[in-house]
């Protein structure tokens, strides 16, 4: 759970590779909205499953079955090949109008979201995220006001959800993505700027989506 920690804290979850199914239901007689499709999908390339799914845990790959084709999806051999899958798949989905104002939930909205990814292939996952810990977070530009990137007192979830994803078999590499929403008060956005910013050039990455 802490690979950047001498105290790793080991913990029951999904084995690396694990395939697994899961069954999206409506009701008897009622299609299946492409939102949520759309919503799988995205979270699929972004997200992440269980614990410390913002800090680069769960990460999980839906891919289509034998034969299908998706028309927005080409299975990654590089950073640049995701580049293209978030690319294609966001600017079909997201056609909403982008809003002034920062809402009460998080939104990809291209003025309130920022996609990074990192183009620096690491030969482990641990590794990458030590890099996101010993190398950004944990270090004095960006502890001075970590409650920007989550709290516990008032409780507040990052507004950063960092992942890992993978390119072969020896290659991962990082995918930042920073969302606006409020009630934001211990926040400081300018300085989460800052800090993508940092990630971007740390990770020799690119804005894929939004920024501010």
């Amino acid at each position: 759970m802490l690979p950047h920690k001498s105290n790793k804290s080991p913990q029951w979850a999904l084995s690396p590779e694990q395939v697994w199914d899961l069954e999206l239901a409506t009701c008897p007689g009622v299609p299946m909205p492409q939102d949520a499709l759309n919503a799988l999908m995205v979270w699929s390339l972004l997200g992440g499953i269980g614990r410390r799914s913002r800090r680069m845990f769960g990460a999980v790959e839906i891919k289509p079955h034998s034969g299908e084709s998706v028309d927005w999806y080409k299975t990654p051999e590089s950073p640049d090949d995701f580049i293209t899958n978030v690319n294609t798949l966001m600017t079909q989905i997201v056609n909403y109008p982008t809003h002034p104002t920062i809402l009460n939930f998080p939104t990809l909205n291209l003025k309130h979201a920022w996609i990074v990814v990192g183009k620096t292939l690491y030969g482990d996952y641990e590794d990458v995220v030590k890099e996101l810990f010993r190398g950004l977070l944990r270090i004095d530009a960006f502890r001075v006001k970590e409650d920007t990137f989550g709290g516990i007192r008032p409780r507040r979830s990052s507004p950063l959800i960092a992942q890992v994803r993978r390119v072969g078999k020896d290659g991962y590499f990082p995918v930042l993505t920073a969302m606006r929403s409020k009630p934001d008060n211990t926040i400081d956005w300018i300085h989460l700027k800052k800090f993508m910013h940092a990630a971007e050039s740390y990770f020799n990455g690119v804005t894929v989506w939004g920024g501010w």
